[in-house]
């Protein structure tokens, strides 16, 4: 996967996305139980909006934001600048 501008993936209900490659930006949306492994998915910056138990792991250089609830787990591989990703409702973030 190439994503030479800003690109948006939303999964939900369940679904599980897999996905390498490089790009600048991406914006995530994940819901109900959904799982997104980007890990192998190397980003400049990265917007994620995670809520309902959705777990995703991502990989980014510059920057990692955005709002994880309702039980999210959100991990960040790497070393990126910045992290600011809200929480609430028991939403969790980890680096590896």
């Amino acid at each position: 996967m190439v994503c030479p501008e800003v690109a948006a993936i939303a999964v939900s209900s369940g679904a599980s996305l897999s996905a390498s490659g490089v790009g600048n930006e991406l914006e995530l949306a994940a819901s109900g139980g959904a799982v997104a492994d980007l890990g192998s998915l190397q980003l400049g910056r990265l917007d994620v909006d995670l809520s309902g138990g959705a777990v995703a792991r991502v990989s980014a250089t510059e920057a990692v934001e955005g709002d994880a609830s309702g039980g999210a787990v959100l991990t960040v591989l790497g070393d990126p600048t910045r992290i600011d990703v809200a929480t609430s409702g028991g939403a969790l973030i980890g680096r590896e």
